[in-house]
């Protein structure tokens, strides 16, 4: 109403109340349109602030699970992350993470979401960090499948997307469709017991050893936080095994 009465003045041709009618209809809705842009911006950050503690939930439930399955003194740091981008090259799959040298990551360390395996760091910069995910060709780690405690090793070979295959399992042990694949630990790539997925199928590959298919616990595109995992026995697990071959 006061700005259709302030137009209405407008529209006399007379100076006077042209000013007039202008200077009212400022005062009055230039607190009114900064009060509207007030509400807007709060709601705007009462959204993100849900937001924000629906991630934070959510990373904290994921770091009590990983420190109820490994001994706090074997931990020198868990550090989370959000991932930014995700790319595929040459049927490879990379996470981009908003972690890196200032933040204390120095490579090879085992990415962790909702206490699975899903990659680990290849390349370093100041701030970020670039991790090859399990979808990734260059990403080899020894496995167990849970039941029969039988090893093997855990490779990509493509194409993009695919299922990873569990390789070199001696002929030996029963494989059956269900099974949990677990880090073995003995790499130095990630603790001993973390899940990464379950057994499809298992074939023979010769007379000696079988390969299984195996399907990832966690979809590459269900990720937007992660942690970091810092172990600092891992480098002194992987010399011990070296000495013995």
């Amino acid at each position: 109403i006061l700005e259709f009465f302030s137009l209405y003045f407008l529209t006399i041709k007379n100076e006077y109340y042209n000013y007039i009618a202008s200077k009212f209809l400022f005062s009055i809705t230039a607190p009114l349109h900064a009060f509207l842009n007030d509400i807007t911006e709060y709601l705007n950050l009462s959204r993100k602030y849900s937001q924000i503690m629906e991630e934070n939930a959510l990373l904290y439930q994921q770091l009590l699970k990983i420190s109820s399955q490994t001994p706090s003194s074997k931990i020198a740091k868990v550090i989370p992350a959000s991932i930014t981008g995700i790319y595929i090259k040459h049927n490879s799959l990379f996470f981009l993470l908003d972690r890196g040298k200032k933040d204390g990551v120095s490579g090879n360390e085992p990415i962790i979401y909702n206490n699975c395996l899903i990659g680990k760091i290849k390349s370093v910069s100041d701030n970020y960090s670039l991790c090859s995910s399990l979808w990734n060709e260059d990403f080899v780690i020894g496995v167990i499948i849970a039941g029969s405690k039988a090893p093997g090793i855990m490779k990509f070979t493509g194409p993009a997307l695919s299922s990873p295959a569990v390789i070199e399992i001696p002929l030996f042990f029963q494989i059956h469709k269900g099974d949990t694949v677990l880090t073995a630990g003995s790499d130095g790539i990630a603790p001993y017991g973390i899940p990464i997925g379950t057994v499809i199928e298992a074939t023979p590959v010769d007379e000696f050893t079988q390969k299984a298919i195996i399907s990832p616990l966690i979809s590459p595109f269900e990720i937007n936080n992660c942690f970091i995992l810092k172990d600092t026995t891992l480098r002194e697990i992987k010399e011990l095994v070296s000495s013995a071959s």
